[in-house]
């Protein structure tokens, strides 16, 4: 019986293995697109990772209870373990059949991390030059106030801008 949970979370692993594989291919896409400001492939990067970040959800729950049936036959409850610590506390033969995910999973979630926050900050630095641009495009010039001698005051502005059609 436990090798049979053995075998179901070896092939757990190897599918999130290959969902986090598709998310840095995604996250290196979406990079490319934000370097190039192209908002289709944006949008298409963001929806690609929102499918495989809810596969990988499901697949983190499919692992805790996994991990609550192998319960049963550790002394220690495991639900509540990274997968180092599981590897701890399973026989060795046991163990060994899980070290090669284990590496991969190690190798593979860095860089995906990584690569979503180097996103995060493409995307804040592109934003900010999209408002500069959007502010320069509409920037007429401060407001002006004239004092009239009968004390009334009026706010025009002075000039305009080439670029906002305003002058």
């Amino acid at each position: 019986m436990m090798d049979a949970l053995i075998e179901k979370l070896i092939a757990l692993l190897h599918e999130e293995i290959d969902l986090l594989v598709r998310m840095q291919g995604t996250l290196s896409i979406e990079a490319h697109a934000i370097l190039f400001f192209n908002v289709g492939q944006i949008g298409a990067a963001r929806e690609a990772k929102q499918a495989l970040a809810t596969v990988l959800q499901r697949l983190e729950q499919d692992r805790v209870a996994l991990l609550a049936q192998l319960s049963a036959f550790l002394p220690d409850e495991v639900t509540a373990l990274p997968l180092g610590g599981l590897l701890q506390r399973l026989p060795p033969g046991q163990a060994e059949r899980l070290i090669p995910c284990h590496s991969r999973l190690k190798e593979l979630l860095p860089r995906v991390q990584n690569a979503n926050r180097s996103n995060q900050l493409l995307l804040a630095q592109a934003l900010e030059v999209v408002q500069g641009s959007l502010a320069l495009l509409g920037q007429t010039g401060p407001t002006v106030t004239i004092y009239h001698r009968s004390g009334a005051l009026e706010r025009c502005r002075p000039g305009g801008s080439v670029l906002s059609g305003a002058m």
